[in-house]
């Protein structure tokens, strides 16, 4: 089983897209919007997780993204972006897991893959993960491979 999760891990990690990412919300509208006060320290919130398209050909070319808010950091905060693929709670795949350095506001990080074509038809998940030394926020989203 470990030679057949590294080999997919293998597929994946041959074609997957550098990650793109855009601060979408200032600092100051991220604060109002979280009604976050200074005296609360370091906040990461997780937004939103998606895959495009939803429903995927074995072969094909899908794109994750996440959105996350980050509060309180001051300049320059180091956060980990984890991207992981499941199967009935099992881990299929580490997609990607890279470090940037962000300042507060609302992120926004979007990350292109290939599907291999050897995996099973059936449902997955993708569980993306934004993480800084002090804390870690997660969601994930369902997508179907064909």
């Amino acid at each position: 089983i470990g030679a057949v999760i590294g080999g997919l891990s293998g597929v994946i990690v041959n074609d997957v897209q550098k990650t793109r990412s855009e601060k979408k919300v200032s600092a100051q509208e991220t604060v109002v919007e979280y009604d976050y006060r200074p005296t609360q320290g370091e906040s990461l919130v997780f937004e939103s997780s998606t895959i495009e398209p939803d429903e995927i050909t074995r072969g094909s070319m899908t794109t994750a993204g996440m959105q996350y808010a980050l509060m309180g950091s001051g300049a320059g905060k180091q956060v980990t972006e984890t991207r992981v693929i499941r199967r009935d709670g099992e881990l299929i795949s580490q997609i990607s897991s890279q470090s940037y350095t962000r300042n507060d506001g609302t992120w926004v990080s979007t990350q292109q893959f290939r599907i291999p074509e050897n995996w099973e038809p059936g449902k997955y998940s993708i569980e993306q993960t934004a993480q800084t030394n002090q804390s870690a926020v997660s969601g994930m989203t369902n997508f179907y491979v064909e």
